[in-house]
């Protein structure tokens, strides 16, 4: 049986200060005439939501309120891959936040 165990969610500065580095030095392909999403998303979508990560969305504060449930890891065996080490919240809690519609849509 698989070892269950409660944690918080604690990215370091580094690794905030890293992805905003990578999201600085971003380059973009041109556009694909008339594409849409035939080779994924337009890029002009990609672009934004780059500038939104990089200049407005506020990491410490999704942390935070990820940190206000209740959050466990365990790890699962992947054939072919080795361990996984994945990260889950309390579905009761979930629930009880009012959540558990959101849920159903991940489960």
């Amino acid at each position: 049986m698989a070892t269950i165990e409660s944690f918080t969610l604690a990215i370091p500065d580094t690794e905030l200060e890293r992805l905003h580095q990578k999201l600085s030095r971003a380059s973009f392909p041109d556009e694909i005439d008339e594409a849409g999403w035939d080779y994924g998303a337009p890029l002009e979508d990609v672009k934004r939501l780059a500038s939104y990560w990089k200049d407005e969305f506020n990491w410490r504060e999704a942390e935070s309120e990820i940190n206000k449930l209740l959050n466990y890891r365990t790890t699962i065996e992947v054939e072919g891959f080795g361990p996984f080490g994945h990260p889950f919240p309390a579905y009761e809690k979930l629930c009880r936040e009012g959540y558990s519609t959101h849920l159903r849509t991940w489960m």
